[in-house]
């Protein structure tokens, strides 16, 4: 047999076609790969209660409404928890109509989604925020930053 390249022997051309023959083969499995993969996707499985999230309507709760699912209703307490949007956006009211919060701590206990609503910042808030890692997101914000104007406040996590 004579070689298919000239000056490399026979042992060298048969090394070259099967390392040819071994690509082609894996690229076509690659490939079987790829597309079986599109028709059934892997299944990703997340736990609800990791990404709970409340989802505001645009239209509940007002600085007055005391129902909004925080504990807000006792002002004298010295901590009070965010359970809700609905109630997130109570305590935007409270902030923008004088409600300072000085020497208290919100705790925020769930993920907010703002629906796209545009919503007022939070000025002159003097207490701390403490977002326990949860989020809030999917806003227009009518302002610089969700906080302004803070003073001596601290707002975490």
């Amino acid at each position: 047999m004579k070689s298919l390249v000239r000056g490399i022997d026979k042992k060298a051309s048969l090394r070259i076609i099967l390392v040819g023959l071994i690509f082609l083969v894996f690229s076509v499995a690659s490939i079987g790969i790829y597309f079986s993969t599109r028709k059934n996707p892997p299944k990703v499985v997340v736990n609800p209660i990791e990404f709970a999230t409340d989802k505001w309507d645009g239209v509940s709760s007002s600085a007055t409404s005391f129902e909004a699912g925080a504990n807000f209703a006792n002002r004298g307490e010295s901590t009070h928890t965010i359970n809700s949007a609905e109630a997130f956006m109570h305590f935007v009211g409270l902030v923008n109509n004088g409600e300072t919060f000085e020497g208290k701590t919100v705790y925020l206990n769930k993920n907010i989604d703002l629906n796209g609503n545009e919503i007022t910042s939070l000025s002159n808030f003097k207490g701390t925020f403490n977002g326990a890692y949860y989020t809030i997101f999917n806003a227009k914000i009518n302002g610089n930053a969700l906080f302004e104007n803070t003073e001596d406040a601290i707002i975490e996590n």
